[in-house]
Formats: structure tokens, sequence, C-alpha cells
């Protein structure tokens, strides 16, 4: 089978979001199946994956991010009164200086009243253009190098992933120019994700447009069963569940000992936080509770832009206790989870995650250390973790205290926490998950 995967992410230059195209294409290879991968390049992410399979079967296009018209426009005005600021500056270094003080310029209140003006427009602007979404700017060089791929090396098949949704619509058009059959999976779902922010009018207009999308879609895949069952309802196509998962070359079934054998009970976080949405606050206020017991806790937390948490720690005065730390390149997220104590999962407390599973949380159950989930109690994520007996949820302050003493009391006698049963993780590995893709994509060729 031959197989053109089109993915908006894909290493070196990609979020942790490219994890799953970055392991599905080595596994495709490894089964005897020709794998070619289109995608972006030169996007502004560090390079913290690597791409495992050779660099000649990837193609990397060109883009632009349409979201720079705006910042261009919007910075403008301010260039253009830049040279009138600079010589009011000058006159204003030679003139007396008054009881009362210096006067604020008035190009800088002019530079402030512009941008707030502007910014509404940016919006509007971001609502009109960025469909469906602001990786959009991809679509006409991904059509043109898609285009000559499939007119050298005739796939049996495309496979989009989306997130960024524009891969959709790049794998749509692709199969409409070349009546091959295009599979579209959906790690996130686009206009009924819980997340959705947008306007009711977008809402509307964007419902539409999906339904057109996914008209042409010979199936649909994603990696939740509520998310299946809603697809499978809402567009009545092939719907597959195919969930994420871990791979087991990156965590075999024997974990290391935790790198910290001493009292201190070492609880890391790995990935991105949502401000309001994925709050460590029930656990730094159930570390306020454990008086002197404090002191052996430490909150580690690695990823971009963790302001948010650095905000919270003040304000609960937990110095000491919390950590913050740049992201790091996979490996190495993967090593610190595995000598972790403790490995901390934050959830929305929100019904609309109930049917949200980040992809973390499967290399979390692979690094067979227990999992303290904070936030909803509800849903497939907090089901898991009590079925397997893999950790703790809770949104209650007081029941993670007791259970953050249970655990410093048995680091104390033991050494090391004991990792989580190998039944914890049984049935989440990469190699389960793709087995039934595969059969899946044979199945839609007939």
């Amino acid at each position: 089978m031959k197989v053109l995967i089109v993915a908006g992410y894909y290493p070196p230059r990609a979020p942790a979001a490219a994890t799953r195209m970055t392991k599905l294409s080595p596994f495709l290879l490894a089964r005897g199946h020709d794998v070619r991968v289109l995608t972006q390049g030169g996007l502004p992410f560090p390079e913290v994956l690597s791409p495992e399979i050779p660099v000649e079967k990837i193609v990397y296009t060109k883009t632009f991010d349409v979201r720079t018209i705006p910042a261009i426009i919007m910075t403008t005005p301010s260039r253009l009164f830049r040279r009138k600021n600079v010589e009011y500056s000058e006159a204003a270094s030679t003139a007396p200086v008054h009881a009362n003080g210096p006067t604020s310029k008035p190009a800088s209140r002019l530079k402030i009243y512009i941008k707030k003006s502007l910014r509404p427009l940016s919006n509007l602007y971001v609502n009109l253009f960025c469909w469906p979404d602001s990786h959009i700017g991809w679509l006409p060089w991904g059509v043109r190098e898609g285009s000559k791929l499939i007119e050298d090396w005739k796939p049996d098949i495309i496979y989009s992933s989306a997130p960024p949704h524009t891969s959709s619509i790049l794998a749509r058009r692709l199969s409409r120019l070349s009546a091959v059959p295009w599979v579209c999976e959906l790690r996130d779902l686009w206009v009924d994700h819980p997340y959705y922010d947008e306007p009711a009018w977008r809402l509307w207009l964007e419902n539409i447009h999906q339904r057109r999308v996914f008209r042409d879609a010979a199936a649909l895949v994603t990696v939740t069963a509520p998310w299946a069952r809603l697809l499978k309802e809402k567009h009545g196509k092939p719907t597959l569940l195919s969930m994420n998962g871990f791979d087991p070359k990156d965590f075999p079934e024997e974990p290391p000992i935790p790198q910290n054998t001493r009292p201190e009970l070492i609880i890391r976080y790995l990935g991105i936080l949502y401000r309001e949405k994925r709050d460590p606050t029930p656990l730094f206020k159930a570390i306020t509770l454990l008086g002197d017991a404090a002191k052996n806790i430490r909150v580690q937390f690695f990823g971009p832009d963790l302001t948010f948490v650095e905000e919270l720690r003040s304000s609960f005065n937990l110095g000491m206790v919390v950590e913050t730390h740049e992201s790091v390149p996979y490996d190495q997220s993967i090593d610190l989870q595995r000598r972790a104590d403790v490995l901390l999962l934050l959830r929305w407390d929100n019904p609309g995650e109930s049917s949200v599973i980040a992809g973390k949380f499967f290399e979390y159950l692979g690094s067979r250390r227990p999992i303290l989930s904070v936030g909803s109690t509800d849903g497939v994520v907090a089901d898991i973790i009590r079925e397997r007996e893999a950790g703790l949820v809770s949104r209650s302050p007081e029941e993670i205290a007791k259970k953050l003493i249970e655990w410093l009391r048995v680091k104390a006698e033991r050494g090391a926490l004991p990792p989580l049963p190998t039944t914890a993780r049984q049935g989440f590995s990469r190699t389960d998950q793709f087995e039934k893709l595969e059969e899946f994509l044979l199945d839609q060729l007939g």
C-alpha cells in the first residue's frame, strides 16, 4: 500500500502534536508499506522532535502565516510616526524641566490608541480569513507540491491528520484532483471540539464548511470513543477509533529507578498549559495544607509559556516548591517522565473535557509512574485511571493533600514509589492502535 500522509506538523520544527504522525510513518514503513509525508517547512517551533523516517520521503513546502497581515498593518502607523516621535524627543531634551515632571509623549499615546482601535479589526480579520485556521496560507504550496508528488508517485490512499484542519482541506483538494481516496484523521475535533470558542456566526458557517469537506472523505479516524460516535452520527462515514498511545521502543516495560531517592517527592508536568483550563490551583492549595511536610514536595513544570504557573506560584508563596523549565527535546521528556515519582495531569473542570484525552496521558501510562489527575473527575481519562488503578483523580485540595502525605510516607520508607502494574498500560501502545488503523486503511481500498 502506498500512503501519502498530509500533516500540517512534522519534525523537526513541530509541536508535540506531531508525535502521532512521527510514529505512524515509521510503523507503516516497517510493515512494508511505501510512505511519503507532505508537510509545512520552517515553522517557528523548537526542534524537540526528530523525523523517524528517511528525509527523502518527506516533502517540506513553503507556507505563509496569514496572521502576519494584520500585524503588519497595525505596526505601520507606529513606523510612520516614529520620525515625529524622535523629533519630539530631541526637542524635549533641550526644553526646561517643569516642576510637575516630564509629560508623556504624544506619539506614544497615539501608538497605544491606534493599537486599541485596530485590535477589533484584527480579530475580525482572523475570523474572516483564517479558515479553517491560520495555516490556510499553506494551501497553495501544499496543492502545488502535493500534485507534483502524486504525478510522479501516485499513492493508493491519502491520509491526513488534523489539526491544523488546513491539512484536511489540502488532502481533500489533492484527492479531488487525483481521484485517490482520502481518509481524514481528527486528533482533535474541528467545530465540535469543547475548546471551540469562535463567534456563533462563524460556528454556523464553519459547520456547513466542515460537512462539505468531510462529504468527500472515504472514512474518518479519531482518538476517543465519544468523538468516534459523534463523527459517525453526524457524517455517516465509516469511522475508526484509533487512540493515541506510547511507543514501546521509548517506554520499555520495566521503568527505571527514579532519579531522586531522597525523601522529596518529585511531581512532574510536561506539556502545554492552557490558562484557566489546565489549572494546577487545587494541587497548590493542597500543598499549602501540608505544613512542614510541604518542604519535601517538588512540582516541576516543563513546557512553553509557563507564566500562568509562575503567577500562581507567587500568589501561593510556593517559590521553594514549584519549578518552571523550558520545553525539552522529546527523548529528554521521556526520561523525565520515567524517572519522576508522580506525573501530573491537568484537566479542564468542565463537562466538555469528558471526551478529551491528551496524548501525553498515554506516555504517562507507558512510564508506569503514578498519575495525579487534577481537575475534571469525569470522562474517559478519569475512568481509565480508576479502572486501572493508575493514580488519583481529584479536584479536592483536601483529598489531594491526603494522597501526597501517603506518597511521601511510601517514598521515605522504600526510597521510591512502586511502579504501576503492567496491566495499567495494556492495549495502549502505538503498535496496538496502529495495527487497527492499518487494517482499516486496507479495508478502504477494498
